[in-house]
């Protein structure tokens, strides 16, 4: 569906009025959502709190299944109470009849929990102890009630500055994970000191003389990745992936060139990979090349510093920042201040490069919620803030609410939560806030288990209230204003003051973003707020590109843009800043299959997703898979493809992703018809970095039997997960089934689920 051409007022100063208007709402149809009445819900497996449709009010919990019979794993401090027993209505889960439930609501034959048998069809809701119960205090947030008040040593912290670097103190240097007892043996930060001379006499050592020297392997196995390189030591020995920092996803011809330069000199080894955080990787690198690299991305002010490991990782904003007619705010600013104050401008900066695990954080700027906001450990939601007593809450102060804890891991995830925080829409305020988060996570996080140390640990260890005190002390002034606090302002003109206090019907706080709204696709032709310009939004196959791809976008986003390149968390690219009347030319382009020059706005039903016969020009892989054609109209399911890195570069992946995705999401379309997107997600192994539990089909890495039960490369099915305002992990639907064996499970899910038909 392409994007509403009506326009909403931007405000960029503040107090500001704006109204929020849902009246210009696209109602494309089904993108991003996952109804009730177009799944069944068969077989799948829900161990979270149950959650509304505010995305401000859910939590979900889940692990990977395995086996033939489903388990239900019970989270932390999480059980299962069964309501129903018996067979489901007349009706119940078909799509019909009516009266379908919802994937989350259905229970599979034979599943238990806590020791107690649930029988096939029953229906489960979760329950919270009394510890994680909604507190009633107010002010208080829902989904993390109040801890049992923590004792003075729990509130030390347990880091301080010496000599310039933030060292854990000797008393908390107890029960340490390896990655803790790397950096203190030595700050990886130092591989910068004194100009980068550690780096500079590494690069000079052979990998045989990097081996032989215990410091020198834990720097380019460990330490490298706080300067964004990564050694693939099980896959590309001797090689390296390099991420980099976009903040908001946004980077130049220029840079674009001067990667393809870099990714070039390897041959078939370097390659680009765009990521599910708006980022690049490329691959390849070699040890001895490293300083050199890292003088030209200064040079052309690519930002590298603290994108691995224990650090903040790349600032996601809306991809459409600055150009989408319907934008609430353009994130473009705050994500810059962000990235500023974690990278210290770009020349690293040491007190946030000790945290006990990554941290991600994200900007919304749209309805659409391109931006994940609640899988991020820190999310800003536009908001106003009433700055009288009366009114209906749509006119104040532009700025955002805070959202924490959002995260994925192998053993757990969860959704964002609400911090009862509002900050003004100032990118030194924002950038404030965000520095107060890292440094109470940092001060205070735990470093023991490695599991265990994401920042939604320390919030439920301290709870809510002492985590949101523990932020607000660290903020510049002293104070954080709160969505729910209480309202001061003037009654009348003798200077007397009346107040009013936040309630459901009268909120001191007003979100912006409007629940009813239904995801837009970018992906096609659509105008921008500029009158005469348009984006082109460009599918990539899995984000995987050759050094041909990206001196070809360079030159594309020069001849007919204004020579800027936007990356998406969907593994996609933007063109803005197009003429009207040169999107005819820019579409027969070769890169983008030189085709007619007509696209319909929006994408939809077209080409296959740059996928064609393995004998054509290009760069093809293995299985006949062409990595150097785009598109501008992809196909409903290519369209929307992501997968991670899988095994042939990833250490930690069970199974090979992108060729595999791309080969039978081609076998999908040739074989079905689909008359909407349908958002499909590949992952190595349960890290998740292929984000399957956002997707309406998630696809995890494990291992799983053949017919002759021989161990081989399989997939844990994941259904229901949704983004946008009605966000919800999705849950294992199907354990353990080889991938060679994939296909035709898809086609029926497909089929049952989501309308397809078969050709």
């Amino acid at each position: 569906m392409g994007f509403h051409s009506a326009t909403l007022a931007a405000a960029r100063a503040t107090p500001v009025a704006i109204r929020a208007d849902s009246s210009s709402n696209p109602k494309a149809s089904g993108q991003g959502r996952l109804d009730s009445n177009r799944i069944r819900g068969k077989g799948v497996v829900s161990h979270g709190v149950p959650s509304s449709s505010s995305l401000s009010t859910k939590r979900s919990s889940l692990l990977p299944l395995r086996g033939d019979s489903a388990r239900v794993p019970r989270p932390a401090a999480l059980r299962l109470r069964v309501v129903a027993e018996s067979a489901p209505a007349e009706g119940a889960g078909n799509p019909a009849g009516g009266g379908s439930k919802h994937p989350r609501d259905v229970i599979p034959a034979a599943a238990k929990a806590d020791g107690v048998s649930i029988v096939a069809g029953a229906t489960a809701v979760a329950e919270a102890p009394a510890a994680l119960q909604p507190p009633t205090v107010a002010g208080s947030v829902p989904g993390v009630g109040a801890a049992a008040a923590p004792d003075a040593v729990r509130l030390v912290p347990r880091v301080e500055e010496r000599e310039g670097y933030w060292v854990l103190k000797e008393e908390f240097r107890t029960s340490l994970n390896p990655a803790e007892k790397i950096k203190i043996a030595k700050d990886p930060m130092t591989l910068l000191a004194e100009g980068g001379k550690a780096l500079r006499e590494l690069a000079l050592k052979t990998m045989q003389e990097v081996d032989a020297s215990k410091e020198a392997k834990d720097d380019i196995d460990s330490r490298f990745k706080w300067l964004g390189l990564f050694h693939r030591r099980k896959q590309q020995y001797g090689r390296f992936m390099m991420r980099l920092r976009l903040p908001n996803g946004i980077t130049t011809s220029e840079q674009t060139r001067f990667l393809a330069d870099v990714i070039s000199r390897y041959g078939d080894e370097g390659v680009a990979d765009i990521t599910t955080r708006q980022n690049w990787q490329i691959r390849g690198v070699t040890l001895q090349d490293t300083p050199d690299i890292i003088e030209g991305l200064k040079k052309v002010n690519l930002r590298f510093i603290q994108s691995g490991m224990d650090n903040a990782r790349n600032v996601v904003g809306n991809p459409l920042a600055g150009i989408d007619p319907l934008e609430i705010i353009d994130t473009r600013p705050f994500c810059q201040a962000i990235d500023d104050v974690i990278t210290g401008n770009g020349d690293g900066n040491t007190a946030l490069s000790n945290l006990p695990r990554k941290w991600n954080a994200s900007v919304v700027g749209s309805h659409d919620l391109f931006e994940h906001p609640h899988i991020n450990d820190l999310a800003f939601m536009p908001a106003l803030r009433r700055t009288s007593g009366g009114g209906s809450g749509e006119e104040g102060e532009l700025g955002f609410e805070m959202h924490v804890g959002g995260f994925f891991s192998s053993k757990r995830c969860e959704e964002a939560i609400p911090m009862d925080a509002w900050v003004p829409a100032q990118p030194a305020d924002v950038a404030a806030a965000s520095r107060a988060v890292l440094e109470a996570f940092r001060d205070l996080g735990s470093r023991s288990n490695r599991q265990k140390t994401r920042m939604m640990y320390l919030i439920e260890d301290l709870g809510m209230e002492v985590f949101r005190a523990e932020v607000e002390k660290r903020m510049p002034n002293g104070h954080l204003p709160r969505v729910s606090s209480t309202l001061h302002h003037s009654s009348n003109g003798n200077g007397s003051t009346t107040s009013t206090t936040a309630t459901p019907a009268n909120p001191i706080t007003h979100s912006l973003i409007d629940p009813s709204w239904t995801r837009r696709s970018y992906l096609g032709v659509h105008p921008q707020k500029q009158p005469g310009l348009v984006f082109v939004g460009l599918h990539v196959p899995v984000g995987r590109v050759h050094p041909s791809t990206l001196y070809e976008l360079a030159r594309l986003a020069e001849e007919y843009g204004s020579g800027e390149v936007r990356l998406t968390v969907e593994q996609n690219v933007i063109i803005p800043n197009v003429p009207v009347g040169r999107v005819g030319e820019l579409l027969k382009e070769p890169l983008l299959g030189g085709g007619t020059g007509e696209v319909e706005a929006g994408g939809g039903e077209g080409r296959r997703g740059g996928v064609e016969a393995e004998e054509e020009k290009g760069e093809v892989g293995r299985g006949g898979v062409r990595w150097d054609e785009l598109s501008a109209q992809p196909g409903n399911l290519m369209g929307s493809l992501v997968a991670c890195t899988g095994s042939q570069f990833c250490g930690q992946a069970i199974i090979e992703t992108k060729q595999r995705a791309v080969q039978i999401t081609r076998q999908l379309e040739e074989t079905l018809n689909l008359t909407e997107p349908v958002r499909i997600h590949w992952t190595g192994c349960p890290n998740s970095c292929g984000q399957v539990q956002v997707a309406d089909i998630g696809l995890m890495g494990c291992m799983a039997r053949d017919e002759n039960k021989r161990p081989v490369e399989g997939v844990d099915i994941y259904l229901g997960g949704r983004i946008g305002s009605d966000s919800h992990l999705g849950q294992v639907h199907k354990a353990a089934v080889p991938c060679k064996d994939l296909l035709p499970v898809l086609q029926e899910i497909l089929v049952e689920n989501f309308g397809a038909t078969r050709k």
